[in-house]
């Protein structure tokens, strides 16, 4: 759900998003995604999870590099201990 949950949403919005003046697309991870947090705090729990939200920065680099020549902002955000 993590990874696919981001293609289907954004690809089922996207034709309503390429009408929209305001090309945005902003996608919520979390540290979980980071090698490097990984690495610092030791976490070797909840594998799959990080591997799927690392999957999910990934996607968003990938719309962002593909939806870029259309004008869209795509970025992923980590707002941290919600």
């Amino acid at each position: 759900m993590n990874a696919l949950g981001v293609i289907h949403g954004i690809s089922t919005l996207l034709p309503l998003l390429r009408r929209d003046t305001e090309k945005k697309i902003v996608v919520l991870n979390t540290e979980g995604a980071s090698p490097t947090l990984t690495l610092r705090s030791g976490a070797a729990d909840v594998a799959a999870y990080c591997t799927t939200k690392a999957a999910t920065a990934m996607i968003t680099v990938k719309y962002a590099a593909a939806l870029g020549r259309e004008g869209f902002v795509v970025v992923s955000m980590a707002p941290g201990l919600v």
